[in-house]
């Protein structure tokens, strides 16, 4: 009698789990994000559904659709693991266990305004635009928060709407696993205006250090200093210092 108690409560379980709607994911990513990240008009289960990605304001008083996109969490004998797609094309394989988690495949592109708006920083005030690729050789940290792995960020085309017609290129920043913290590397892929620098970022504290320097056009570079506050300075006629915090 106790063990058909127990299968039936384990069947119940089952189907209440299956059953989730995809609102609970909403639920969890605002959870895991710290109220940063949220999915509207969600479709489907909890297991496999899809949802618009939204990014709030810098004021935190509105929210910007940032794209579509479509989630499937498959049992492993390992773990879960989070298969995202945007389209046809899958954009994101997340491996979680009890060991922690592990990014085995990375390739999202979207465009950069949502993000800079979401962001309450001086930096942020330029009206930023281009797009943002991220893409990872691998990547995996335990639940305590050592790392190990690679993180690659390129902002492709890179522009401002304060400064229409202006191209700053594309740049690239580099974050390499180091235990609890990222070592960052700075540098540029194309363009007139040349990035150079380096940084450190620690997740668990969710705190940056950045140091690096902006040359090109003195007309436009030599405007930026204007609206990052004390966190850029000019150095000598087109080369500026970026200084994190």
């Amino acid at each position: 009698m106790i063990r058909r108690g127990l299968f039936t409560l384990a069947l119940v379980a089952l189907f209440i789990l299956v059953g989730l709607p995809a609102v609970w994911m909403d639920a969890l990513l605002a959870r895991l994000s710290h109220g940063e990240l949220r999915l509207a008009q969600t479709e489907g289960t909890f297991w496999h559904g899809q949802g618009t990605l939204a990014l709030p304001s810098a004021d935190r008083r509105q929210w910007t659709p940032a794209g579509r996109i479509e989630w499937r969490i498959t049992p492993r004998l390992s773990g879960l693991q989070l298969t995202l797609h945007e389209g046809a094309q899958p954009r994101l394989r997340l491996m979680l266990s009890p060991g922690g988690l592990r990014l085995e495949q990375l390739a999202l592109d979207m465009p950069i305004a949502p993000l800079a708006a979401a962001i309450p920083h001086p930096l942020a005030r330029a009206a930023w635009q281009g797009h943002l690729l991220a893409t990872t050789p691998g990547l995996s940290c335990r639940w305590n928060n050592e790392c190990e792995g690679r993180l690659e960020l390129q902002w492709l085309n890179a522009s401002a709407a304060i400064l229409p017609g202006r191209a700053f290129g594309s740049h690239r920043g580099i974050l390499q696993a180091a235990g609890k913290r990222f070592d960052i590397t700075l540098d540029t892929l194309e363009g007139q205006t040349q990035l150079d620098g380096h940084g450190t970022y620690w997740p668990a504290q969710g705190r940056f250090e950045i140091d690096a320097t902006l040359q090109g056009d003195p007309d436009m570079v030599n405007r930026l200093p204007s609206i990052m506050n004390q966190h850029a300075r000019r150095l000598s006629p087109g080369v500026i210092q970026i200084k994190l915090p």
